[in-house]
């Protein structure tokens, strides 16, 4: 399974298919990829901005010319090709960087904030260890159906 990244949307993706059966990380496991994802999300936050300034430009030149932008014969339309084609390449280098961690078996939850999941099995139970861009280290796990707003610290695990 591919990630396709769509700026306009608010990226909340769970990347595991069901079919597949997923990577199970211990805690130093998931702490190993730490620097990846920091690495990742910065080209990839990098990344966003110039999609948005991209795709404001082409909307200002819709918003120009309207349907006529379009036309072969319009002006601007060399200009838009050009950043629609900037765009696209933009969009393929954020999915190729995002599929990398995908491919190790990271499931990213919110592309936006940076905020990533690893499976992981604590007593018999698979639970979710939880990174957050700007995080040095796994710090936090949570419930399968908990999210981000049930993180509990990593600790808990260790000790029981």
């Amino acid at each position: 399974m591919e990630f396709l990244y769509l700026p306009h949307y608010r990226s909340k993706v769970d990347f595991m298919e069901p079919e597949l059966k997923p990577r199970i990380f211990t805690i130093d496991e998931a702490n190993s990829l730490v620097p990846l994802l920091e690495k990742t999300f910065d080209k990839v936050f990098e990344l966003s901005s110039v999609m948005h300034i991209l795709s404001k430009d082409l909307r200002d030149l819709v918003n120009v010319w309207g349907d006529s932008i379009f036309s072969e014969k319009n002006p601007d339309n060399k200009y838009y090709k050009e950043l629609l084609s900037k765009r696209d390449e933009v969009t393929e280098i954020i999915n190729r960087s995002l599929n990398k961690l995908h491919s190790l078996g990271c499931i990213i939850k919110d592309v936006d904030k940076g905020l990533v999941d690893f499976y992981h099995r604590h007593n018999s139970k698979t639970v979710f260890l939880c990174w957050r861009y700007g995080e040095k280290k796994i710090q936090f796990w949570h419930d399968m159906s908990a999210g981000f707003i049930g993180r509990r610290n990593v600790e808990d695990l260790v000790e029981n």
